[in-house]
């Protein structure tokens, strides 16, 4: 249990705090396949947590599935102030705002620097796989959406792929599903069951702001790389050179699509050109995120409706078996897509937050005699404190 220990430590902190932990991560737990003839594969208190740093968890004032995680403020990181701009009044309500929602943010307990964030419990944005052509044409419009809200504030994210994109599908999974075997229920005792993103539409969101900076005169930094390696201009000597790192969302998000939708399935071929026009290898070449919008618009507004309904073909697949599982997509009674929200103007309480949250950026990058002075780059989350993760597992 080494990876656990900080939760473990403060499970009775978190419980007063209104959070409570599963069962294994209980100071008292005592694995339940102990002393009986259990699997302890079969068991729901075996399944450890992922990532050192975030834990699921319940909100014990209304039962709802949340997620838990610790970062440090001791290094330069606008993860939590940019994370709370987007959850702040006026903001956390426009329909164009796909940034993670954070519920609260608590100051860790007896340990300096530590704050605790609550944010929902999300799934994958690519588990379940998506099964019709309206169903990746709506998430593609969803994080061309997301970012694009993020860039109109002059905030860049930095670090986009597949695994800081997920989804919540709590209406896709009426009766829920575990938080780390997500095929299976709370329970583990039966498959988790769900309806499909047709049938009931995700909410798709941008998360990790670890990377993420405000640059709200000069747009250019350091190269930090992310979890995709292949941005062109961070290549031999670039990732030496500053760089403009707005195209380089865009570009993030073009590779999403190129290589797990456009590398897959045979029958997106319409959205080819948007994005080679966004991995393209000069970033001045790339469209702005706000252009990739409404090419995308004029691409949606082709398709029609026995279109979007059919299914995704798999590259892998051979033209009969095609044909038989076609069928039972064409036709339905919901609409293939869900409807385009409108946007609204953001609010006065929206300007507010956006005015307190500018006048409180310290840029890191300024001019000085016409060149470019850059100080300490955003760096990422630092590693639990070793001295917090000793302890010895009793299953």
């Amino acid at each position: 249990m080494p990876l656990e220990t900080l939760w473990v430590k403060h499970q009775i902190w978190l419980e007063s705090r209104g959070y409570k932990l599963r069962s294994r991560y209980q100071h008292d737990w005592i694995p339940s396949w102990k002393g009986t003839k259990k699997d302890p594969d079969d068991c729901e208190d075996s399944i450890v947590m992922v990532y050192r740093d975030i834990i699921d968890a319940i909100r014990i004032s209304d039962g709802a599935p949340v997620v838990l995680k610790a970062i440090w403020t001791d290094r330069r990181s606008d993860e939590t102030r940019i994370g709370q701009l987007f959850s702040s009044l006026g903001l956390a309500t426009d329909s164009r705002n796909h940034c993670v929602p954070i519920y609260e943010v608590i100051d860790g307990p007896n340990i300096e620097g530590m704050k605790i964030l609550v944010m929902p419990l999300l799934r994958p944005c690519l588990n379940p796989p998506f099964v019709t052509i309206g169903e990746a044409v709506e998430f593609f419009r969803q994080i061309f959406e997301g970012l694009s809200y993020m860039h109109e504030l002059n905030i860049a994210h930095r670090d986009l792929h597949r695994g800081n994109i997920m989804m919540d599908a709590s209406e896709m999974y009426p009766k829920g599903y575990h938080p780390v075997r997500l095929s299976k229920s709370k329970d583990l005792r039966h498959y988790a069951t769900h309806y499909t993103r047709t049938e009931r539409p995700p909410m798709y969101y941008l998360l990790d702001f670890g990377l993420s900076h405000h640059y709200p005169e000069i747009r250019l930094d350091i190269p930090v790389r992310g979890g995709d390696k292949s941005v062109p201009e961070f290549q031999g000597e670039g990732h030496k050179t500053p760089y403009d790192p707005f195209p380089v969302d865009v570009y993030y998000l073009g590779n999403i699509i190129f290589e797990k939708f456009l590398s897959t399935y045979s029958n997106l071929e319409f959205v080819r050109t948007l994005v080679s026009d966004m991995i393209q290898t000069d970033p001045k070449k790339r469209p702005t995120i706000f252009q990739v919008i409404s090419r995308m618009d004029e691409i949606i507004s082709t398709l029609n409706e026995f279109q979007l309904r059919r299914r995704l073909i798999r590259k892998t697949e051979h033209m009969p078996f095609r044909l038989m599982r076609d069928a039972r997509f064409v036709v339905g009674r919901v609409p293939a897509m869900p409807p385009k929200r409108v946007p609204a103007p953001h609010s006065e309480d929206a300007q507010a937050s956006i005015r307190a949250f500018n006048a409180a950026t310290r840029p890191h990058i300024r001019m000085s005699n016409g060149l470019v002075i850059f100080g300490e780059p955003p760096r990422r989350q630092p590693r639990m404190p070793h001295d917090q993760i000793r302890i010895s597992d009793e299953g």
